[in-house]
C-alpha cells in the first residue's frame, strides 16, 4: 500500500504530473516544483501506461540560498544502546530543534538497518556508527555535499604521554566478546549496564573538531547501571592493558581521523550515478551477489543526488510493490537521476523503507509505514 499524508494544502501542493511517454518519463519531461520553503521545492510524477506504471516523488534543493543546509538525522537510542526504530515522520518532529534558528523542510530514509545502521552515521560533527565500504553522502562544516566511501579512525589515550589504543566499538552499550573495548560520546548513550569488564565515566573537559578531552570520574561497580549525567564519555574494556589504566582522575583523551571531511553522512549504497554516467557500483562496494540481485529488481525506491557543481540536491522516493506503481530497478533509478540534473547519485535503503517527508506531505510505500533508523535532512535557516 502507498499512504501520502499531509495539510490541508496537500491536494494542490501534491498534485501529480502524468507522462504518458516511458521515456519522457524517466526523462523527467514536464515536472513540475512547487515551493516547500524558499530555496526547496517539492514534485511528483505518475506514469500509468506500459511497461509498468510508476509514481515517484522528488524534493530538489538549492544550496546557492545560503540558509538552507543539510544534515544527518536519527532515531533515539534506547538504554540498552539500540537505535529505536521510529516513522520517518517521528524522527523528524523529534529534530524539529536540532539545529538552532533552523527548520527542518525535507526528508528522506538513509541506511539500510539491524540493530544500529549498517554502515556510518556522522551527526553534527559526532561519529555515531562506524562506516562500511559502501558509498556515503557526505556534508562537510562548509555544507557542501559528496558521494564517497568514508572512512574513519578513532584513539585513545589515556593520561598526557600514555600509548594510543585503536577503538574498534563506537557507541556500544552491549559489547561483545569480538568488540573487546568500546567508548560511547555524550550524545550517543543514555545508560550502561556493566556486566564485565571495567567501565569508566570521564567528563568531557575541552572539545574540538578531532579531539575531545575527559578526565574520568567514576568507576561504576560491577552489576551497576551507569546513567550518563550529561556531557560525559564512556570508557568501557576487558583488556588488561586499558583496565590497569582507568583510575579515578586519569586524563583520557579520543581523537578522530574522518575521510573526506565530514559534519555530517549517511551511509547507504550503492553508488549508482558517477560523473554523469550510470554506475551501478556493487562490485566496488562489496555486495553480496544475492543482495545485488534484489536491487537490481524494480522495487520502492530512495535516492539522493548531487549537481556538476555541487548547489543541487535532489531527494528521490519511488512508490512501488503495488498496482499502480510497480517501482524502479537501479538502472532506471540511476537513468531517472541524470535526467533531473545529478552528476552522482547514491542509492538508500529501499524496499518498505521508502519514504519521504515534507512539511506538506509525507509519501511512504507501506501502510503502516516501516519503522528506520536514520535519514538525510534538508534545513532551512529562519
Amino acid at each position: 500500500m502507498s499512504l501520502a499524508v499531509g495539510l490541508a494544502l496537500t491536494a494542490s501542493a501534491a498534485a501529480q504530473t502524468t507522462n504518458t511517454d516511458w521515456n519522457s518519463f524517466l526523462a523527467g519531461s514536464g515536472l513540475v516544483y512547487r515551493a516547500v520553503a524558499p530555496g526547496v521545492g517539492y514534485a511528483s510524477m505518475t506514469y500509468p501506461g506500459k511497461p509498468h506504471p510508476v509514481i515517484y516523488h522528488v524534493v530538489k534543493a538549492d544550496l546557492n540560498d545560503t540558509s538552507i543546509r543539510l544534515g544527518a538525522i536519527r532515531s533515539q537510542m534506547a538504554d540498552n544502546g539500540d537505535m529505536i526504530a521510529d516513522t520517518l515522520t517521528n524522527m523528524t518532529a523529534l529534530a524539529l530543534n536540532q539545529r538552532p534558528g533552523c527548520r527542518l523542510v525535507a526528508a528522506i530514509n538513509a541506511d539500510y538497518f539491524g540493530r544500529r545502521v549498517h554502515g556510518g552515521h556522522i551527526q553534527d560533527g559526532d561519529p555515531i556508527a562506524f562506516p562500511n565500504a559502501r558509498s556515503a553522502f557526505i556534508i562537510d562544516e562548509d555544507g557542501r555535499p559528496s558521494i564517497a566511501k568514508l572512512k574513519m579512525a578513532i584513539e585513545l589515550r589515556f593520561g598526557e604521554t600514555g600509548a594510543w589504543h585503536a577503538v574498534k566499538s563506537l557507541n556500544n552499550c552491549r559489547p561483545a566478546r569480538n568488540a573487546p573495548d568500546t567508548i560511547n560520546l555524550p550524545s550517543a548513550w543514555q545508560q550502561f549496564t556493566l556486566t564485565d569488564g571495567l567501565a569508566a565515566v570521564a567528563r568531557v573537559t575541552s572539545r574540538l573538531p578531532e579531539k575531545i578531552d575527559a578526565r574520568i570520574v567514576g568507576i561504576p561497580a560491577q552489576g551497576s547501571c551507569v546513567t550518563n549525567p550529561g556531557n560525559c564519555l564512556l570508557v568501557w574494556s576487558a583488556r588488561p592493558e586499558w583496565i590497569a589504566c582507568m583510575q579515578t582522575g586519569t586524563v583520557v583523551t579520543v581523537r578522530t581521523g574522518i575521510t573526506p571531511t565530514a559534519e555530517d553522512a549517511v551511509t547507504g549504497g550503492p553508488r549508482i550515478v558517477r560523473g554523469g554516467r550510470v554506475s551501478l557500483e556493487f562490485d566496488l562496494e562489496g555486495w553480496r551477489p544475492v543482495d545485488a540481485a534484489r536491487l537490481k529488481a524494480a522495487n520502492p525506491r530512495s535516492a539522493a543526488g548531487i549537481s556538476h557543481d555541487g548547489t543541487t540536491v535532489w531527494l528521490m522516493m519511488v512508490e512501488g510493490r503495488r498496482s499502480t506503481s510497480r517501482g524502479l530497478d537501479a538502472a532506471e533509478l540511476a537513468t531517472l537521476m541524470i535526467n533531473l540534473g545529478c552528476w552522482d547519485a547514491l542509492n538508500l535503503d529501499g524496499g518498505g523503507s521508502a519514504a519521504l517527508y515534507t512539511p506538506m506531505i509525507s509519501v511512504v510505500t507501506q501502510n503502516p509505514p516501516r519503522p528506520i533508523k536514520n535519514a538525510l535532512a534538508v534545513f532551512r535557516q529562519e
